[in-house]
């Protein structure tokens, strides 16, 4: 694990391991695009759309299998609140990882 706290003072003991779990999480969402585009390879040569349809997946997965697994309360959440993360799923997960793969991948 890095040494984050050392460079952010207001790294709690709690959000710091935090931190480092989405880091393997994304690597994991990546690594999982990239072995698919292998097979299926209509995910490089439609970057953008496979980007922003896995991107909804991810969003998916997480809101479907992941959080009700996990101890966070499932209070209602604001449904903007809902649609801002979606939109950032598309645009900040699944896009970068496709188009990634699709740079790297010729």
């Amino acid at each position: 694990m890095s040494d984050i706290k050392d460079e952010d003072p207001s790294c709690g003991a709690f959000t710091c391991p935090l931190r480092e779990v989405r880091a393997y999480i994304a690597l994991a969402a990546a690594t999982a695009y990239y072995l698919a585009s292998r097979k299926l390879t209509f995910l490089v040569d439609r970057g953008v759309l496979s980007g922003l349809i896995y991107g909804a997946l991810v969003y998916l997965f997480m809101h479907v299998v992941v959080l009700p697994l996990s101890a966070v309360s499932h209070s209602d959440i604001p449904f903007i609140y809902k649609a801002c993360e979606f939109v950032e799923h598309w645009f900040c997960v699944g896009l970068p990882i496709a188009l990634s793969v699709r740079h790297y991948s010729r």
